[in-house]
């Protein structure tokens, strides 16, 4: 105990004020471990591993993988039981290698589609969860939130990624797997991911709806991986499609994924690949990282735009609409002094005030009766079916920046190539044909998918079902809806065709058998979007299932009807290109587009076709058969939304 004469303690000094720290400081402020491993990435996690599908989308990519394997191996083998015991023996030397290419190749395929599909609702669904203020009230700095969110995607993919594994494993025992090309294609596999899931999150970040972030990534990453064929078209541009324009240079290989997979994986079988340097796959993972990293720090710096459009949508969900104004007052007596008299002009909607003996409950009927109530902008004529009367009430045109600099952009660029080559040119019209068709197709897939999810993440599901309205009169509306947004790509379609048969030597009738197919596969798309809408919970969810499907039918089934007729061998039947490329014409517009263009040229009435004849009787009979295919696929689609719309309706309440 201190003594009383014993000087009083010296307080602590007080601690130095700490510099102000820099805004941008504070907004990049990183720690490696708090911020891939934080509060949000823990939650997210938790979340994840509680939903069933997640197990259930491991379990069909296992099962996927194992059946690649599976085709590999019999196409590899089992077709060649006939040959000598020591042709067999040199075709099992090489089968390690063509199994872990094709095993290669399909994880390469699934991860690029994945990464987009798992990270693109990352930071929109915030918004639609209403859990977006709450995030941005928290201490977290955004390039954390980025962090997190991303390396919580990032695990599933690295889950993903080790699952054939085991397959590539059970491999090795026929020899000729060396580790070296191994660890390059999982390296860039992976990183490719990381890319993919990099670009997701940046538009998730930007853009309003999960399905458009889903697509939009998708197609960012296709154009990246396809950047060495868009060098190689340029050139040809460039030479006015005269000739080869020569291979595209070693430069324009670096940033595809697909062309290092292949330089990686061919070292496999001996040798490499040729116009590539070995080491591309370096080149390419660090394009990959770098790439990564610019759009981490784009979304990082839209994550604070993003907080503050959910915080002025979150205040502002109905319109502000004029305060009603009082009655007129009533005129002076005798008694009372004159009242002050009013500029403002009154309200034609208010309802003044009831008369003596008359009650409130009679008094619109019998003053709008009487005509001393005006009601000409009280009511509108909806008609029988309110729901596609306020689908065709949307706007026509998308406001959006994005919209309007792909416009801009696409119209120079037709113009710059009408000048450079000229529109009489005949490989110019079917390329730009085929381009405009297949970006038609792309923005088909995240149309029709928020028909009915983002009915429900607004809140407005279960009104819609209390109204009198059959599910199939609601479906259709919501199709038709979807389907008068799709305007834009086969507008200029058909001013393109327009262009080229003005200038060109094209059939005017083309122009119909050419965008009919356009139109059929639209169709096809949205209603296929409408019933994913219905059975998914997520819009992106919805888009991802759309994207599957058609790649499925439009992509895989053909190449596998073509191996299969080829391996069994039906060429010499005469039947083989005949069912495989009808198949190709029916299922998909691509293919359709290119034959009807040939016979819609005034000179090639003659080009043979094996199954519908030649000229421009085969381009109809083709154009229509590929039409009503389209539109009947897309009806059965609406079919199978409407039989199974009262038990998905019900799950959604």
């Amino acid at each position: 105990m201190p003594s009383p004469d014993s000087p009083p303690p010296t307080p602590p000094p007080a601690p130095a004020a700490q510099p102000a720290q820099p805004a941008l400081r504070k907004h990049f402020a990183f720690n490696l471990l708090d911020a891939c491993f934080g509060p949000v990435f823990q939650r997210d996690i938790r979340i994840t591993s509680r939903k069933p599908s997640t197990y259930w989308a491991r379990f069909a990519i296992a099962i996927l993988l194992l059946a690649v394997a599976t085709l590999a191996l019999f196409f590899n083998v089992f077709f060649e039981s006939f040959q000598s015991s020591i042709h067999r023996l040199e075709r099992l030397q090489n089968l390690a290698p063509s199994l872990t290419i094709a095993i290669f190749v399909s994880q390469f395929v699934l991860l690029n589609l994945t990464a987009p599909i798992l990270t693109a609702p990352a930071i929109v669904d915030e918004r639609l969860k209403r859990t977006a203020s709450t995030l941005a009230m928290t201490p977290l700095p955004p390039l954390h939130i980025i962090a997190s969110k991303l390396s919580s995607r990032l695990l599933l993919l690295l889950i993903l990624a080790v699952l054939p594994t085991p397959i590539l494993l059970g491999f090795r025992i026929f020899g000729g797997v060396e580790a070296g090309p191994l660890l390059e294609a999982s390296a860039v596999i992976f990183s490719s991911a990381v890319m993919g899931g990099s670009i997701a999150m940046f538009f998730s970040a930007r853009l309003a709806r999960p399905a458009s972030a889903v697509v939009v990534a998708i197609g960012t990453v296709a154009l990246i991986i396809a950047f060495p064929f868009v060098v190689f078209l340029f050139q040809a541009f460039l030479a006015g499609f005269r000739g080869p324009g020569g291979p595209p240079p070693t430069w324009s290989f670096v940033p595809s994924s697909l062309f290092a997979l292949v330089a990686s994986v061919t070292n496999l079988v001996g040798g490499g690949a040729r116009g590539m340097p070995p080491s591309l796959w370096y080149a390419n993972t660090l394009f990959n990282l770098i790439t990564s990293a610019v759009f981490i720090t784009l979304a990082t710096l839209s994550l604070p735009a993003f907080f503050r459009r959910d915080a002025v949508n979150e205040h502002s969900d109905k319109p502000a609409r004029k305060a009603r104004k009082a009655p007129a007052a009533a005129k002076p007596t005798a008694s009372t002094a004159p009242a002050a008299v009013s500029t403002t002009p009154a309200d034609p909607f208010a309802i003044p005030a009831p008369n003596a003996g008359e009650t409130n409950h009679r008094l619109a009927d019998s003053r709008a009766a009487s005509g001393r109530l005006n009601t000409s902008g009280l009511s509108r004529t909806v008609g029988e079916n309110p729901i596609l009367w306020r689908e065709m009430q949307q706007s026509f045109f998308s406001p959006s920046i994005y919209t309007r600099i792909g416009i801009g952009l696409a119209l120079c660029l037709l113009i710059f190539l009408y000048v450079w080559i000229g529109p009489s040119d005949e490989d110019l019209g079917p390329s730009i044909a085929v381009i405009l068709t297949l970006l038609a197709t792309i923005s088909a897939l995240g149309a029709g998918t928020n028909a009915i999810v983002g009915e429900i993440e607004a809140r407005t599901f279960s009104t819609l079902l209390t109204t009198p309205l059959a599910p199939t009169t609601i479906l259709l509306a919501k199709a038709l809806g979807a389907l008068r947004k799709q305007w834009l790509y086969p507008a200029v379609l058909l001013v393109h065709l327009l262009i080229v048969t003005l200038w060109g030597n094209y059939h005017p009738a083309g122009l119909v058998f050419i965008i009919l197919p356009v139109l059929g596969a639209i169709f096809f798309i949205t209603c296929s979007g409408v019933f994913m809408s219905l059975v998914s919970k997520k819009s992106s969810t919805a888009a991802s299932y759309n994207l599957i499907t058609f790649a499925i039918l439009w992509v895989l089934i053909p190449i596998s009807c073509i191996f299969l007729l080829q391996s069994l061998s039906i060429r010499s039947t005469g039947l083989n290109e005949p069912l495989a490329f009808a198949y190709m014409l029916i299922s998909g517009p691509f293919t359709a587009i290119m034959e009807i263009i040939a016979h819609a040229r005034d000179g090639a009435r003659n080009t043979e076709f094996p199954i519908l004849g030649r000229g421009l009787a085969a381009a109809a009979t083709l154009s229509i058969l590929c039409t009503l295919t389209q539109v009947l696929a897309g009806f059965f689609f609406i079919f199978l939304a409407r039989y199974s719309f009262h038990r998905y309706a019900l799950r959604a309440l």
